[in-house]
């Protein structure tokens, strides 16, 4: 092979790799585009997913807690201040006629003690002591505030059902 030949046969193989190069750049452009365009779509569903979870899951099962909250609250206190018969449907009366501002209260406070670990916790004593043992959890875990929050919205519609019961 002469030297000519030899030039060429080099000029070629610089060529195949010069074009090889740029495939492999191409494809790594091309993948990157891709990537661009796939995350923003994931971070999207994904967002989508955690706000429906909380939407249709999440907030309907706190305003559930919070109702039970509020006539377990409502019930005690009913049966220590004297009130005759069934005082869990008295309780419930109270919660019904609760307006949303007094039921968003209630919320708030679940809400400040609505994680995993607590929700688990409060199940727990549920099962196994019943009511008191949940009253007994939140005297020793809701703060003055939220204790005394409650014992307003109890003075404030305790009325509701003695004018009821008249």
């Amino acid at each position: 092979m002469n030297l000519q030949e030899e030039m060429k046969s080099n000029a070629v193989d610089n060529k195949i790799r010069e074009n090889r190069q740029r495939e492999k750049a191409k494809k790594r452009h091309s993948k990157l585009i891709k990537a661009l365009i796939i995350i923003p779509i994931i971070i999207v569903i994904a967002v989508f997913a955690v706000l429906s979870v909380n939407y249709y899951l999440v907030k309907p099962a706190k305003k559930k807690v919070a109702k039970q909250l509020a006539t377990s609250t409502f019930s005690q206190a009913l049966k220590e201040s004297g009130a005759d018969g069934d005082t869990k449907a008295q309780a419930e009366k109270i919660v019904d006629s609760m307006s949303e501002s007094d039921k968003s209260t209630v919320e708030k406070i679940v809400d400040n003690h609505s994680s995993p670990k607590e929700t688990a916790e409060v199940a727990k004593i549920y099962k196994e002591e019943g009511v008191s043992g949940v009253k007994q959890y939140a005297e020793e875990n809701l703060t003055a505030q939220e204790i005394q929050e409650l014992k307003d919205l109890y003075e404030k519609y305790k009325d509701k059902v003695v004018i009821d019961q008249q």
